[in-house]
């Protein structure tokens, strides 16, 4: 891409590289000068003596020549250099405006980002809805919910210890469906707004592939576990499933520890893995990437 790119920056005049337009112009200004100069002293230097006149008509007539010999390649040259400077003058706008654009996409990057953190945070989880705490008023926020919440929708609301291999999507399923419910409010709003900022970061003509990668690359470092086995399970549902495509396309569950706890998070990994090997090696995503 970037050597398309540069291509396209440097072939742009009659097929000839700008950068060299300025040499040929130069080349052709100086040729023109010393042919000029060297044609008059071969057509009237011996009749002078090659030496200097002291009559000013002598000059004017020098200088008629000079001018009307060497002036249109010096004139041609000129135009030349114009071009090459306005086609600088052009690119270092451009290169300036895609400079202002970028920082303007990454003010709003973060703000972006800081709002879904800020959702983060404010993100409730009754334990009540879990039958051994059905009695409980406490409310929990932030991470710590979001950890509740995973373990919600891979234990369910008894945290079931030991269920059937047959059982095991049905039952993700379900519990991930009335967590969704319960918690829609809040939950819908932060799958929503994560999914967003990846759509835009991916549908930006601003970035680069590699830039594309860097800003997801952020975003999921800062995704804590409990948020990448919510998306995990989210991808199960029918809602969940175009987000499935930036997970595998940008590798969101790289380096996502498994929590012993959750062996049928385990069990869906090797048995029932929705996601390709793209979503857990950034090696392999970005290899993906390459082969567009």
């Amino acid at each position: 891409m970037k050597s398309k790119e540069k291509a396209k920056n440097e072939w742009d005049f009659l097929g000839i590289k700008t950068d060299r337009i300025s040499w040929y112009a130069s080349i052709l200004a100086y040729f023109a000068i010393a042919l000029t100069l060297a044609v008059y002293l071969f057509k009237f230097g011996p009749a002078s003596g090659f030496s200097l006149s002291s009559q000013q008509s002598v000059w004017a007539e020098f200088g008629d020549f000079f001018g009307g010999t060497a002036g249109p390649f010096i004139g041609f040259a000129s135009i030349m250099l114009l071009i090459t400077t306005l086609h600088h003058q052009r690119k270092q706008l451009d290169e300036q405006s895609k400079l202002l654009a970028l920082q303007n996409f990454e003010q709003t990057f973060f703000r972006r980002l800081d709002g879904y953190q800020r959702q983060i945070d404010e993100f409730e989880f009754p334990v009540k809805l879990l039958k051994q705490h059905a009695k409980s008023e406490t409310i929990l926020r932030g991470r710590s919910a979001l950890r509740q919440a995973a373990l919600f929708a891979f234990k369910g609301s008894d945290e079931r210890e030991c269920v059937s291999a047959d059982q095991v999507k049905p039952l993700l399923k379900k519990d991930w469906d009335a967590l969704y419910v319960s918690r829609s409010d809040w939950l819908g709003r932060i799958l929503r707004t994560l999914y967003g900022i990846y759509e835009w970061i991916d549908a930006s003509d601003l970035l680069t592939v590699d830039q594309q990668w860097e800003y997801c690359r952020i975003i999921r470092a800062q995704l804590s576990d409990a948020e990448l086995y919510l998306l995990f399970a989210n991808g199960y549902s029918e809602a969940g499933l175009p987000f499935k495509r930036y997970i595998e396309k940008y590798a969101l569950f790289d380096n996502m520890n498994i929590s012993p706890s959750l062996g049928s998070l385990q069990y869906l990994l090797e048995h029932e893995n929705i996601y390709a090997e793209s979503a857990f090696s950034s090696e392999q995503a970005k290899l993906n990437l390459q082969r567009r």
